[in-house]
């Protein structure tokens, strides 16, 4: 097992970078695969945060059971929301370079993952009244 938090992430990042940036070319190919790299890291930190518990009690592997001391107390849950945010913060500038005009409904179910779905996804992680995000 890995000790590293990125490299297992970016694991996740790469596949679906290859898998975003299929078929497309130039400018669009370089931008799906920079959005699909952060989601993928975004999904592997946040399905590991999620099912921490329930990894640690069945045995499974959990990428945050092999980083530091193994512990996911109030400290780490804290580092994984911002480096959550962080990952939000970069898919962010991607999405936004997107040729929205050309498909606006595309754009906007993008829109809507990225500021509503993904922010729920890790609002239980977050400090502060139910779990809001400072995004």
């Amino acid at each position: 097992c890995c000790p590293s938090l990125d490299r297992v992430v970016d694991c996740s990042g790469r596949l679906l970078a290859a898998f975003f940036r299929a078929g497309l070319t130039g400018d669009e190919r370089e931008t799906a695969e920079a959005i699909g790299f952060h989601l993928g890291r975004f999904v592997a930190m946040a399905d590991a945060a999620e099912d921490y518990e329930k990894d640690k009690r069945a045995g499974n592997y959990n990428l945050y059971l092999y980083i530091g001391d193994g512990r996911f107390g109030e400290e780490e849950r804290r580092a994984a929301y911002e480096a959550l945010c962080g990952e939000l913060l970069a898919m962010e500038k991607y999405v936004l370079l997107l040729p929205h005009e050309r498909y606006p409904s595309a754009g906007n179910l993008i829109k809507n993952i990225l500021y509503l779905g993904l922010r729920e996804r890790i609002a239980f992680l977050a400090p502060g009244e139910k779990g809001e995000t400072p995004l």
